[in-house]
């Protein structure tokens, strides 16, 4: 399902992590008769993510709340799912309550002497209870879709022959959530070495069940999902990647409803037999570009059969529902166990409790949903572009691009052929190659109010995440204008200086015209009325035998002498 991240002070209800579903047919026209923001059909938030500026690589191997939460009365609070972590539900009575289990198991190794062995001196105690042994903390190890294993660290208080000593160490439990099955939890062993996270093939889960796998580990699980359901020739041809097939033999059904009071949700995949509530709860886009709120007096409940992808209609229409049911194959394949842990019968976060905290900067807090969210969201890109294959056709396109200015004109070229080719929408192609490295993509295929606008160079050195922010609408028009305006006033300056450059190469300058008048008698022998008049401004007469001339332009004249000396005395130096 496409599960809430955090909600910060201000969003109404939940905020979603909203995915995209459409193939090719993910037109500027489809999306405005959705009633959709934006080219893709996203909430306002991955819109803000997508096109203007927050980086698409979301780290996969990190549950840490992301920033930007806001001021609320001088705090910063934010909504979590109140959630019970595998430590709880192993000791809690209201849960697996396995304590005495334990006991138990501890009591029979020290009556058969094992305990002993385990520790290297004879334990004299008479019995191991919660005076004896103290739970300390757990690692989580997973197995498979259903396993894993517990390492629960113990701090014993042993008795000896030299009297009290402490023993630290680990009860090596294997733990299921089969189907259909209650939980198992069964101790293996009892050793004073841990598992570690390099330990070759242990992929360790957080509290909540959830697996720890990097960006790269999701690309290559997701390649693995293709070979292991038999799929091997979606790796590299686009046309065999059949979302619905695949979901087919994972053993998933998908269904089609209208989800009533769906708070945004998209789909939801059942783990159990539940009841949904269907009905009409829709926007809809009129003529005058307004919403109409479509909805029942009251919905309908349906049962659902376990193992079943519910695509909801009223924010999905079918034919667009590729990335959705990817979205929750990656679901299925990799946090089953996070679902039984909750004891949740569906992924459906309209059920999921939240609290809310204030945020101390100093530390971090974990949300296993947003968490698992970006997992599902990077298993399905793995999917629907699998990246050893997608790597190679980004290179290939490369080295054939031509015509382009920038890195932005370059991937728009790339991006444009790619998604041509695999009758993808634009955005998901953009994703995909940011994903892959190449950043500079950041500059491509971007849109505003439906429109895609002039790809742009992205310089990833100057990219700095805590220096990115959004840009509501009104602020980018604002700014788009204001950048209109000074490019007008830029070209009117331009366009002047072009005409002074011609009218001087002309000589129709003021500057050239006096030039011209006296290059009109350059061979002059005898004086004429017609040269006084256009050369001389007037004579007067000083004395007996001397006279001033002022000739016209004589400023002019002074000036290019002046110039002439300057230019000479640059060229001697």
């Amino acid at each position: 399902m496409l599960l809430p991240v955090p909600v910060f002070p201000g969003d109404a209800g939940m905020a979603m992590v909203c995915q995209c579903h459409y193939r090719r047919e993910e037109t500027i026209m489809e999306h405005q008769n959705e009633g959709l923001s934006g080219l893709a059909a996203v909430c306002d938030q991955e819109i803000k993510n997508t096109h203007l500026g927050i980086p698409e690589v979301a780290d996969c191997s990190s549950d840490t709340i992301p920033v930007g939460t806001e001021s609320t009365a001088g705090t910063k609070k934010v909504q979590v799912p109140d959630l019970v972590s595998m430590w709880k539900y192993l000791l809690n009575k209201n849960y697996a309550n396995r304590r005495l289990s334990f006991y138990s198991n501890l009591n029979y190794m020290l009556k058969s002497g094992e305990l002993s062995r385990i520790v290297g001196f004879k334990v004299l105690n008479r019995v191991i209870n919660k005076e004896a042994m103290k739970l300390v903390n757990v690692d989580l190890w997973k197995i498979n879709r259903t396993s894993f294993y517990a390492d629960i660290h113990v701090e014993l208080t042993l008795q000896s022959e030299h009297g009290s000593r402490t023993w630290n160490g680990i009860l090596n439990c294997l733990c299921s959530f089969e189907e259909n099955k209650k939980f198992l939890c069964d101790i293996l062993s009892m050793t004073d070495k841990a598992w570690q996270d390099d330990d070759k093939g242990r992929v360790r889960l957080n509290p909540f069940l959830v697996p720890y796998y990097t960006n790269s580990q999701m690309d290559q699980i997701a390649e693995q999902i293709w070979k292991e359901y038999g799929m091997k020739e979606a790796l590299t041809d686009p046309t065999k990647r059949n979302a619905i097939e695949l979901a087919k033999r994972m053993g998933l059904s998908i269904e089609y409803y209208n989800v009533y009071e769906h708070q945004g949700v998209k789909s939801i995949l059942f783990f159990t037999d539940s009841e949904l509530i269907v009905g009409e709860d829709r926007m809809e886009r009129q003529k005058d570009g307004s919403n109409k709120h479509i909805k029942d007096a009251h919905g309908e409940k349906v049962m659902i059969r376990a193992n079943t992808i519910v695509i909801n209609t009223n924010k999905v229409r079918k034919p667009y529902s590729t990335f959705a049911v990817f979205h929750e194959c990656i679901h299925y394949y990799l946090h089953y166990m996070f679902f039984r842990l909750q004891e949740m019968g569906s992924n459906d976060v309209r059920n999921v409790k939240t609290v809310e905290i204030e945020i101390d900067e100093d530390k971090e807090y974990s949300d296993p949903i947003y968490f698992m969210e970006k997992q599902a969201d990077r298993g399905a890109y793995g999917l629907m572009l699998p990246a050893t294959h997608t790597k190679s056709i980004i290179a290939d396109n490369i080295r054939k691009a031509t015509g382009y200015q920038n890195e932005g004109e370059l991937f728009e070229i790339v991006g444009s052929r790619i998604a041509e080719d695999q009758c993808l929408a634009d955005f998901r192609i953009r994703a995909r190659m940011i994903q892959l490295g190449h950043i500079e993509a950041k500059g491509a295929l971007n849109y505003v109010s439906r429109e895609r606008i002039q790809p742009f160079a992205f310089n990833p050195d100057a990219w700095k995440e805590n220096e990115l922010s959004c840009l509501t609408k009104e602020e980018y028009l604002g700014l788009k204008k204001q950048y209109s305006d000074e490019y007008d006033a830029l070209q009117a300056a331009i366009t002047g200086w072009q005409e002074k450059i011609t009218a001087v190469k002309e000589n129709r300058s003021e500057r050239s015209r006096w030039i011209n008048q006296f290059r009109q008698f350059e061979g002059m022998q005898d004086l004429d009325r017609k040269a006084v008049v256009q050369l001389i401004r007037s004579i007067r007469i000083v004395g007996k035998n001397q006279i001033e001339i002022t000739f016209n332009y004589d400023d002019e004249y002074e000036k290019a002498v002046a110039i002439t000396a300057q230019l000479t005395e640059r060229r001697a130096v």
